[in-house]
């Protein structure tokens, strides 16, 4: 009798702690449906997710982007390949010219879109964004190559001063959206997303930050400077213009390293360099709105063809510079979210798998209590 009851007390704690576990379970299921799902006001069955604020610089690229940045790849190369031919077409046929100047325009337009490829890269180093980026900057330093040994060619000064507004353009159209996406990294890190794999900047690493923001304020400054005293002096040519051409070309030492810099900044779990580099791009803004207005006063072709070859040279340099950036943190990262992709699948795929399991668990435990039940009787 004594044997039977301890059977019984024993086969009753083990359903007990199986009416648990899956009542701990169900519990789970429930509060993951309460959070992801919401009844409508009237109390029907209908059920609706809820709209979660989506933050672009969380802890791992997503799926979504990954698509986004291949398909952005393909429209940098078109535009770049078909530059590539106009531009050795030119040579021989000048006319030809001013669909350089068309394409030139397009591809600097396009470029608003580099602030957010070229961040979304950096801030994850995900292995396969990596490669799209090296892949779009190689084809945009091929299109800058074509464009300066083919610039010689071109006698027209209007097309001169067009690619030289075009280099320009570049940057005028390109710095709001990186304005933009600066706030966007700032207000994820405000609100620590995004923040789960970042690293300390180290004393070197933020004296690098320090030296570039402050050799980029002195540059920008001398741009806007002489810029404004040309508009104002209605200058079209003289010793001004070749301290401000100076100056410009100062911009091209910036720019080499503005691609490591803005890893460090998106890698790290500081707030200040954020807030700084959105203010050089103000700065930055300015000066070169500056520069775009003071070059339709430029009456030397000489200075047109200089400006003009300065523009692209900073956009080859900066195009350099971020391949040779991406492949020292394709081979050596600072954070380990590179492997990482946050997928709905593949969590949909782990939640489903660990119910198989739990049922596994269930089914077993049944087994167990079947065969302790019939030792017990015999």
């Amino acid at each position: 009798a004594y044997e039977m009851l301890r059977s019984l007390v024993g086969s009753e704690m083990c359903i007990r702690d199986r009416s648990t576990g899956a009542s701990i379970i169900n519990m789970a299921e429930a509060a993951e449906t309460a959070v992801t799902n919401e009844v409508k006001p009237g109390g029907g069955a209908e059920v609706q997710p809820i709209q979660e604020k989506q933050h672009v610089y969380g802890d791992n690229i997503t799926d979504d982007q990954l698509s986004w940045l291949h398909s952005m790849e393909a429209i940098f190369a078109l535009i770049c390949i078909v530059g590539i031919v106009l531009q050795l077409i030119m040579v021989w046929v000048e006319p030809v010219g001013w669909a350089c100047v068309a394409v030139y325009f397009l591809y600097n337009v396009i470029a608003i879109t580099l602030a957010r490829i070229f961040l979304l890269i950096l801030k994850f180093e995900e292995k396969e964004s990596l490669m799209i980026g090296i892949r779009i900057a190689l084809v945009m330093v091929a299109y800058g190559l074509s464009v300066i040994f083919t610039l010689e060619a071109m006698d027209n000064s209007t097309m001169l001063l067009l690619f030289g507004i075009a280099g320009t353009l570049n940057v005028v159209i390109l710095i709001p959206a990186a304005i933009h996406e600066l706030f966007l990294l700032y207000y994820s890190r405000k609100e620590q997303v995004g923040t789960t794999h970042g690293v300390p900047l180290t004393r070197c690493q933020n004296v690098l930050v320090l030296a570039v923001l402050l050799f980029s304020y002195v540059v920008l400054g001398g741009v806007g400077v002489c810029s404004f005293a040309i508009v104002v002096g209605n200058s079209g040519s003289g010793n001004i213009w070749w301290v401000n051409l100076g100056f410009y070309g100062a911009l091209n030492l910036m720019v080499i390293f503005i691609p490591r810099v803005a890893h460090l900044v998106e890698t790290d779990t500081q707030m200040w360099p954020i807030v700084a580099f959105l203010w050089q791009n103000v700065v930055e803004l300015i000066a070169a709105v500056l520069l775009i207005v003071s070059l339709f006063f430029l009456d030397d072709n000489d200075l047109s063809r200089w400006f003009g070859i300065v523009g692209v040279m900073n956009g080859l340099l900066g195009a350099t510079a971020m391949v040779i950036t991406l492949l020292l943190v394709y081979c050596r990262p600072r954070t380990e979210a590179g492997h990482m992709v946050a997928n709905t699948t593949k969590v949909l795929d782990e939640v489903v798998v660990s119910k198989d399991e739990h049922k596994q668990d269930e089914a077993q435990g049944g087994e167990s209590m079947t065969k302790a039940s019939t030792v017990h009787a015999h």
